[in-house]
């Protein structure tokens, strides 16, 4: 063999082997790169790692829609309805936005009850009462508190849609605070995110680190926006119940949310009935009366960290 071909040779197992260690190279240096799909661990995992309870998470894809609603303005007429339902004592604030009732014989809603029934025994002594869901009872105050719904939907925290009922020692119902929205308008309905994604939103928002989606999550209504002459937009939005005693609200379109505990709700309609004294009709006694009673109330629902 020539001299020239040797060389020849040589040259070609160089570039070869160049070659070679390029490819190595550059495998190496893909595996170390962060977004390297090696390296990087899938969402799902990641999820899986963090959070107990995913199994629950419903797979399929949901439609809702936007609905514009006004707050329910209570009449003389309704007091009387109310009233013959049952013997109680009732009184309009806000303006006739907020009806509050003490009943004259304490009306008995066992605990180990369905929500079913403790629905039942809401319809008997509450005006629309059909029109309500039983959501949960403060573990704070004993007091129960039922969601107003839209379309066979909860409207998820809101302070103008719920009744919620104060129980004795006994668990039986003394008085409830009430309010109602009606429907405006109802869009078209959109596709919303997956009760996934709405998972991995507020995981992605470090909301959810070592934590368990306790029921499956649901599809309701939260509110999105005021409008004038009292009216607001509700968004189609989940339910996601974290740890028994969290729930987080997140909106179905965009994914922003929201979080809410039992007891500064009601804390929360207890304020909303002080406030609603001055825009009511009653005897300066009367008033005097309720706000010793909202007192009263406010004191029950207190949590430990709170002055």
């Amino acid at each position: 063999m020539q001299w020239g071909q040797i060389k020849s040779l040589f040259i070609v197992c160089f570039l070869i082997l160049d070659i070679f260690l390029l490819q190595q190279f550059l495998k190496t240096m893909d595996s170390r790169s962060p977004s390297g799909d090696i390296s990087e661990p899938k969402q799902e995992e990641v999820l899986q790692e963090n959070i107990k309870g995913l199994d629950m998470l419903p797979e399929e894809q949901v439609k809702d829609s936007f609905i514009t609603v006004k707050a329910r303005s209570f009449t003389a007429d309704d007091v009387e309805k109310v009233k013959a339902m049952n013997d109680q004592e009732v009184f309009l604030l806000s303006g006739g936005n907020l009806l509050y009732s003490e009943l004259k014989e304490p009306v008995a809603i066992d605990s180990d009850s369905t929500n079913a029934e403790k629905e039942l025994t809401l319809s008997e002594i509450v005006l629309s009462g059909s029109e309500y869901t039983y959501w949960g009872q403060d573990e704070v105050s004993g007091a129960l508190i039922f969601f107003q719904t839209n379309n066979s939907k909860p409207i998820y925290y809101s302070q103008s849609s719920f009744v919620v009922a104060f129980t004795n020692s006994e668990n039986e119902i003394t008085s409830y605070l009430q309010a109602a929205l009606d429907e405006v308008d109802r869009q078209d309905p959109k596709t919303m995110i997956s009760a996934y994604q709405a998972v991995s939103n507020l995981y992605k928002a470090g909301e959810l680190i070592d934590s368990e989606i306790t029921e499956t999550p649901a599809v309701g209504y939260y509110s999105f926006v005021d409008l004038d002459e009292g009216q607001q937009v509700f968004a189609p939005s989940w339910h996601i119940p974290i740890n028994d005693n969290q729930h987080y609200v997140v909106m179905g379109y965009e994914g922003q949310f929201s979080k809410h505990e039992n007891p500064m709700f009601v804390r929360n309609t207890i304020r909303k009935a002080q406030d609603g004294i001055r825009e009511s009709q009653l005897e300066e006694e009367e008033i005097e009366q309720l706000r010793k009673v909202y007192q009263g109330l406010l004191e029950s629902t207190r949590v430990s960290d709170e002055e």
